[in-house]
């Protein structure tokens, strides 16, 4: 099953858990025929540079320990359009000397893109049970 994260929703663990709690009631009842045997996620926040941004405490890290991640393919953009809001841009068109730095998150991403190190989506499953 696909999993889905919602725009500026907060990553705290119990409504993650309970959003995963509901989904497998959700899709057993409406497809018994199917045995589902994980989440699927391909995402920003799976990203192996946020573990050098962020301190393993913070709730996105907690949520990506979930997954066992997989190389997808993409621009890397996802990162700057949700967390910087920069959208229909390619990242030569991005002025990242000049991305606003409100938070630590928006700081790591600024600084590691200006090292060079960009914050891609990756692939994710995480076990159903």
């Amino acid at each position: 099953m696909k999993v889905h994260i919602p725009a500026g929703g907060k990553m705290d663990p119990a409504v993650i858990e309970d959003s995963y709690k509901r989904a497998k009631e959700i899709f057993a009842r409406c497809y018994p025929e199917y045995n589902f045997t994980c989440f699927l996620l391909v995402c920003w926040m799976l990203s192996l540079v946020l573990k050098e941004i962020l301190p393993p405490t913070s709730n996105i890290v907690s949520f990506a320990k979930d997954y066992t991640v997989f190389p997808f393919k993409n621009n890397a953009l996802d990162a700057f359009l949700y967390v910087f809001n920069i959208n229909g841009k390619t990242i030569p068109e991005i002025d990242i000397a000049a991305l606003p730095e409100d938070n630590s998150l928006q700081r790591g991403i600024k600084q590691k893109a200006l090292e060079g190190k960009l914050v891609y989506q990756f692939g994710g499953y995480k076990p159903w049970n």
